[in-house]
């Protein structure tokens, strides 16, 4: 086995060094602490595109930040919505990319106006979130105009009425498939919170994230929804407090915000480790 195959963490996966929800009760000068590692077995030459990175926003200072492939330390691009992207090159062999940062976070912003090109892109169906068949549905269960109230409505709902079973979807789970099963994961309850929200007219996107207090700590997904003053982030499985979630990426569903693309060659993923916790 190459140097760079040794594991960068010696916990299992699923393991926390943080382990357990944050103590803390508000946002501002919480430093998170994370570490996230993604092992790659055997393959043929792979070009890879990563999205491990914290993105840049207002509501973080990114205090350190490191992502290796084996020894090979790595310098990420920042596209234009803060979003940290890297363009990795793999030999085929056995290999760990590993990602460090320490991170404040800061309060969010009170107010963001809703742009016309959001409400249009994120009320719009899209491959994993087909609101326009689940439109009548949402609109007969819900029935409300109030964006607020229908944002707090959905999240409930989808969190009482959907079981949280690994194993029981797939990378190709629609939200449609997911209301018809009642059950998923992160990634399912995510979708079926926001087919439904965008079904009454409310804008809902898909947000990666790294969740302190999250168990088992893993990628994790969420909800952003415009409740007519500013995006709220929810949680429907109701495992992490979006209240300390730091963001890695948005996009209209699961498809825009893969951690690991593979753009050409074999570059299977063989684990994933994660820890995101507020130090101290």
């Amino acid at each position: 086995m190459p140097a760079d195959a040794t594991p960068p963490s010696a916990r299992p996966v699923g393991e926390t060094a943080h382990g357990g929800p944050p103590v803390a009760t508000t946002r501002p000068g919480q430093l998170v602490v994370i570490d996230a590692a993604v092992g790659i077995g055997w393959g043929t030459p792979a070009e890879v595109a990563l999205r491990v990175g914290v993105a840049r926003t207002d509501d973080v200072v990114v205090r350190s930040e490191s992502l290796r492939i084996g020894d090979q330390l790595l310098t990420p691009t920042v596209d234009e919505h803060g979003e940290s992207l890297a363009l990795i090159r793999t030999t085929g062999e056995q290999c760990w990319i590993a990602y460090r940062a320490e991170v404040e976070l800061a309060e969010r912003p009170p107010s963001v106006p809703l742009t016309l090109r959001e409400r249009l892109e994120f009320t719009a169906p899209s491959r994993y979130c087909p609101s326009d068949v689940t439109a009548g549905f949402a609109s007969s269960t819900f029935g409300t105009s109030d964006p607020g109230a229908a944002i707090d409505a959905v999240t409930a709902w989808v969190h009482d009425h959907t079981a949280y079973e690994i194993g029981s979807s797939q990378v190709t789970t629609t939200a449609v498939e997911t209301l018809a099963s009642a059950a998923g994961v992160c990634r399912d309850f995510a979708h079926l919170t926001i087919c439904l929200l965008r079904g009454l007219g409310v804008p809902a996107r898909y947000v990666a994230v790294y969740a302190p207090g999250l168990r088992p700590q893993d990628f994790h997904a969420l909800v952003e929804a415009h409740d007519g003053e500013r995006w709220r982030l929810v949680d429907p499985t109701g495992l992490a407090d979006p209240l300390f979630a730091v963001r890695i990426c948005t996009g209209r569903d699961g498809a825009d915000v893969p951690f690991m693309a593979v753009l050409s060659g074999s570059a299977p993923v063989t684990d994933v480790i994660v820890d995101a916790g507020i130090n101290g």
